[in-house]
């Protein structure tokens, strides 16, 4: 698992991907109205190796590399 915090987003809806290194979705959550800040845990797939994980806004999409041992 991964905790996230998500911030800069408020009253917008932020959808959190997980994609691992072939591109293959993970998991999703969908935060339908961000506060402030918001702390979320993403739980990683079982295997190690590099995780993508994306947070998407109706006007901006930012990535941050996960790597689990």
């Amino acid at each position: 698992e991964v905790t996230v915090q998500e911030s800069g987003a408020a009253g917008q809806s932020v959808q959190l991907l997980l994609t691992n290194s072939r591109g293959q979705r993970i998991s999703q959550q969908l935060i339908s109205e961000a506060g402030q800040a918001e702390l979320r845990t993403v739980s990683l797939g079982d295997q190690t190796g590099v995780y993508i994980l994306q947070a998407v806004t109706p006007t901006e999409r930012q990535s941050v590399k996960v790597i689990r041992r």
